[in-house]
């Protein structure tokens, strides 16, 4: 059964998402800026309503918008919100580390498999390993992050979306022979999930499917929030496969 991860920005998204029917929830704060660490107490709330739904939470730890390679200072950070997260009773964590030429820092994923004993996502720095590397330097980096206990990694095949990426998806999804998932991410929605996934062959997906939020009370603002329809649209497109 192929199985939805809905990804979310604050609470009243994950409320929708699980709502909606989602089989797993990714929690992260700032998506304008790819995402971020979300606070103490939302990660709380969402394992609330995560363990009352029955379904998984993964939390996105990173300290800043930008590259992969942090500093000590910013590792240090890192600890105390893993170590905060994992008393909670967090399901996972979605994480990734890169050296400052764009190889995987696989010594700083031993420092995460050290603090951390949940599982773990490597996240869209995949995809920029991806960008500056041959195909055979992917293969070998699925083997190795697959042989580090690394649940999945999320992807768009090295490429701005997954629909663009499909192919390169596919030779993951084949190369990781199911030791590792390999998630599709970014861009998904209803009407491409179903396409991707037949390329792909992959057996998860990652959707944002979210919908633009105006507030204007006093001067003009806005925010996304998870779309009940095009999630249960998704659902749906996924059943019927």
């Amino acid at each position: 059964m192929i199985q939805l991860e809905v990804a979310c920005s604050h609470i009243q998204s994950v409320e929708t998402a699980i709502q909606s029917g989602a089989d797993r929830i990714e929690l992260f704060e700032n998506l304008s800026e790819g995402g971020c660490t979300p606070s103490y107490g939302t990660v709380k709330k969402s394992l609330e309503l995560c363990k009352n739904a029955g379904i998984p939470l993964m939390v996105l730890v990173r300290p800043r918008s930008g590259s992969f390679d942090y500093s000590l200072l910013e590792r240090d950070v890192l600890k105390e919100d893993l170590l905060q997260f994992q008393e909670l009773g967090v399901d996972g964590v979605v994480s990734g580390f890169l050296t400052s030429n764009h190889h995987i820092d696989y010594q700083q994923l031993y420092w995460l498999k050290k603090i951390w004993s949940g599982k773990i996502t490597f996240h869209r720095a995949f995809d920029a390993f991806m960008q500056h590397h041959p195909e055979s330097e992917w293969q070998k980096a699925i083997v190795e992050l697959a042989s580090l206990g690394i649940e999945r990694i999320l992807s768009s095949g090295g490429k701005p979306t997954a629909v663009e990426g499909a192919e390169n998806l596919k030779k993951l999804v084949e190369w990781s022979e199911n030791r590792i998932q390999i998630m599709p991410g970014s861009g998904i929605n209803s009407e491409n999930v179903v396409s991707i996934l037949k390329i792909t062959k992959a057996t998860e997906i990652h959707a944002t499917a979210k919908k633009l939020m105006t507030y204007q009370p006093v001067g003009s603002s806005s925010y996304h929030q998870a779309d009940l329809l095009e999630i249960q649209k998704i659902k749906a497109a996924i059943s019927a496969i």
